[in-house]
């Protein structure tokens, strides 16, 4: 069993890999378009990052979107920035995603506020969720992050949602290779994917009496559990 598990585990850090590759080309795009630690970021500053967020979803159809999510101290507080492109269509065209904004202009999403960004600014790539993205998207998403540093100055995250129901088809695929029943668990308790018809992506999991496995522990922090 121990080496099914071990396969199951591999082959769904396997499918972060890619995704994480993805995110380590914007990763790079915003470290070479703003070389200067002390640039204040811009949209024209970043022109590219769209390009490869089309890459991205034009490859990996699960994937809902990406791109680059500022630090307050290279921007104006009152007016957070993001350059963050979401999947358009089916032929996976890409169009820029707005945050809500309040009648004063300011953008209503405190993104500094939010585990994944705070992690980011001590430095920790993160997977995050599911949850309901905030955005109008109004799909059920994992968010993987990495922090963008330029010389020591913390620039903000790079990153991609992964959209659940696509996602979940692939994770189930992997699920039923093992024996009996198995449940694939967020960092946060939450379900990612389940061979079992009453375990819903998005519902709170309790573990016990299941045999628990470890997946991606130093970057998603998932569990894989069977019975």
């Amino acid at each position: 069993m121990t080496t099914e598990m071990d396969k199951a585990a591999a082959a769904v850090e396997s499918h972060l890999d890619e995704v994480y590759g993805y995110i380590a080309s914007l990763h790079s795009l915003v470290e070479q378009l703003v070389p200067d630690s002390g640039a204040t970021l811009s949209s024209d500053r970043l022109k590219g990052l769209d390009t490869v967020v089309l890459s991205m979803v034009s490859a990996i159809p699960w994937v809902g979107g990406g791109g680059f999510v500022a630090a307050l101290d290279v921007v104006d507080r009152d007016h957070r920035f993001w350059e963050w492109w979401t999947r358009a269509d089916a032929q996976a065209s890409v169009r820029r995603l707005h945050p809500p904004r309040s009648s004063t202009g300011g953008a209503e999403y405190a993104y500094e506020s939010m585990q994944w960004f705070r992690e980011g600014e001590r430095g920790m790539r993160t997977v995050f969720g599911p949850f309901v993205d905030f955005a109008g998207v109004n799909q059920l998403v994992i968010l993987c992050t990495e922090p963008v540093i330029v010389d020591g100055r913390f620039l903000g995250v790079a990153g991609a949602d992964l959209v659940v129901d696509g996602f979940e088809i692939q994770m189930v695929r992997l699920l039923r290779e093992l024996p009996g029943r198995s449940v694939l668990v967020g960092a946060t308790g939450r379900v990612i994917a389940s061979t079992v018809a009453t375990l819903a992506p998005g519902e709170r999991f309790d573990a016990e009496g299941w045999e628990s496995f470890g997946v991606d522990l130093g970057r998603a922090g998932w569990t894989l559990c069977t019975q």
